[in-house]
């Protein structure tokens, strides 16, 4: 029997715990990994401080989120525009 898990959405939280909740939705999902990155790039928000979806859209390549290793190219582009500075933490 299979069960669908959506996968976690980024508004409201912290992205830290977005990122753990996106590795552990990885770990349950049946979906494809050739569509995982496209599938949570279209849950990104698109209206948000951070324009995070259009930046995905407009800087990465959709042949790349569509690679078996799409959602992890996807994973170093949020960290890279999402993830907190452990210099400026400080």
């Amino acid at each position: 029997m299979t069960t669908k898990i959506n996968p976690p959405g980024l508004k409201g939280k912290e992205y830290e715990l977005y990122k753990q909740e996106l590795l552990a939705w990885k770990e349950v999902t049946d979906l494809d990994k050739k569509k995982m990155g496209v599938a949570i790039a279209l849950t990104l928000p698109e209206e948000d401080a951070n324009n995070i979806r259009e930046k995905v859209f407009n800087q990465m390549k959709i042949e790349d989120l569509k690679k078996d290793d799409g959602l992890e190219k996807l994973i170093k582009f949020l960290d890279k525009h999402l993830a907190k500075d452990d210099l400026t933490d400080s």
